[in-house]
């Protein structure tokens, strides 16, 4: 089985999808950070150095070469979002959204607003703005994914959410 988690920053799916491999006995991936053991530095570091289109290059050389067949997955916030990437993860798995209120994300994202590069440097209104309007246009490519999972509940009951519907 070949889970994909994507959706916003702060949605959850690094916690959520380390939580439900190891529940399920299936290995855990981060794609950012293959990414980051590929190029050798952080993505902060690699946005400030190369570039956003660099960065969103190195998520699409990982896809196109994906040969694993097994495991949870939690994906970038804007991995689906960028050269047809959402496709190819619904090809390649299953695919789950988790979704949650813009208050959650900037209370999540808000306790390491540095290692975020979209937006590290925006005061808290603007956080608020840019998230709001980010929701909305990842939105509708997020909304793609074969199910849907509110993440703003508790973890177990997301958990519970996705084992339903996997099994």
């Amino acid at each position: 089985m070949l889970v994909f988690l994507i959706g916003m920053m702060g949605s959850g799916k690094t916690t959520i999808g380390r939580k439900l491999a190891l529940r399920l006995d299936l290995p855990f991936y981060d794609t950012d950070q293959m990414i980051e053991d590929q190029i050798g530095m952080s993505i902060a570091n690699y946005f400030i150095s190369k570039g956003e289109d660099a960065f969103r290059e190195q998520e699409l050389h990982l896809l196109n070469n994906w040969k694993t067949t097994t495991g949870i997955i939690a994906t970038g916030g804007g991995l689906p979002c960028h050269n047809e990437n959402m496709q190819k993860l619904t090809a390649l798995g299953k695919v789950i959204y988790l979704t949650c209120n813009v208050s959650t994300i900037i209370e999540r994202v808000s306790k390491a607003k540095n290692k975020r590069p979209l937006l590290s440097k925006l005061s808290k209104n603007e956080l608020h703005i840019k998230l709001s309007t980010l929701c909305a246009e990842r939105d509708i490519i997020y909304s793609n994914a074969h199910f849907t999972i509110n993440s703003d509940l508790e973890i177990n009951r997301v958990m519970e959410d996705i084992m339903t519907l996997l099994y």
